[in-house]
């Protein structure tokens, strides 16, 4: 007589229902599913339930798990298809998971690399942010480089961006000397992804500083300069010492001179 088969699943003990979700409880483990995932499998009190099919019901709260986070990530901020396969890796997702939530996200719409774009350049416009640094920022946000190469700038639109920064950057840099001011917000506009040549276009006019005012940062900056030098030098070498400071500042040659000669016929 052929001896009965042993056993090997897994008996459900008892299944308890929620508002939003349904445990299932076994002799010493329990799942948490969605109604979803409850629904999709033919669950009951007592049911044996094989190894096949509780690898299944795992997995199946696996994928909500992984779903749910990224939608919670969602909820907060736009990501790339890119980006959200790295959050999701981070948490330990396994490749066919990371596929299966990928795909649900933009089945649902929730992840769309064209519209990501789309609404970081809108943001980027607003926020008078060049070229450069939208393309960095696209490609450090999970955009692929092939993506971004399509993307057209106007060079109109890049000299008006860079225009509006233009008092945030003066008002920034307002301490200093003219040429060392205008170079100051040159690179100011560099940093903040524009081409050389647009930002020189939108200084080429700028009056920053009146004549009286820079006198006036000269002979400061020049007291102190002087001061700091003739702790350790004298004579002509303090003279060219102080003259290679404040040129480097971005002073005239002819104000310094004069300021220096003044000085110098004074005493």
């Amino acid at each position: 007589m052929k001896e009965p088969s042993k056993n090997t699943g897994r008996i459900i003990t008892k299944i308890k229902k929620y508002k939003n979700h349904v445990n299932v409880y076994f002799s010493e483990e329990k799942l948490e599913l969605s109604f979803d995932a409850f629904t999709s499998f033919y669950l009951y009190k007592g049911k044996e339930v094989s190894d096949a099919d509780y690898k299944k019901l795992v997995s199946k709260v696996d994928n909500e798990k992984y779903l749910s986070y990224a939608l919670r990530l969602l909820s907060n901020h736009m990501y790339s298809e890119w980006k959200m396969r790295e959050k999701l890796y981070a948490k330990e997702a396994e490749k066919n998971q990371v596929d299966e939530v990928i795909t649900t996200l933009k089945k649902q719409g929730f992840i769309d690399d064209n519209l990501f774009i789309e609404e970081y350049l809108e943001y980027a416009s607003r926020n008078n942010i060049g070229k450069n640094k939208i393309k960095e920022n696209l490609l450090k946000k999970g955009i692929f480089e092939e993506e971004i190469n399509k993307i057209t700038f106007k060079e109109k639109d890049e000299i008006n961006k860079a225009s509006a920064l233009l008092p945030k950057l003066i008002k920034r840099y307002y301490k200093y000397n003219a040429r060392s001011q205008k170079d100051h917000i040159v690179q100011g506009l560099i940093r903040e992804g524009f081409d050389l040549d647009v930002a020189l276009e939108v200084t080429r006019d700028l009056k920053l500083l009146d004549e009286k005012k820079e006198d006036q940062l000269l002979k400061k900056d020049y007291q102190m300069i002087k001061t700091r030098y003739a702790r350790k030098y004298n004579g002509r070498e303090l003279k060219e010492k102080i003259i290679s400071a404040l040129s480097r500042k971005g002073y005239k040659g002819k104000d310094i001179f004069k300021m220096i000669g003044e000085e110098y016929e004074v005493r």
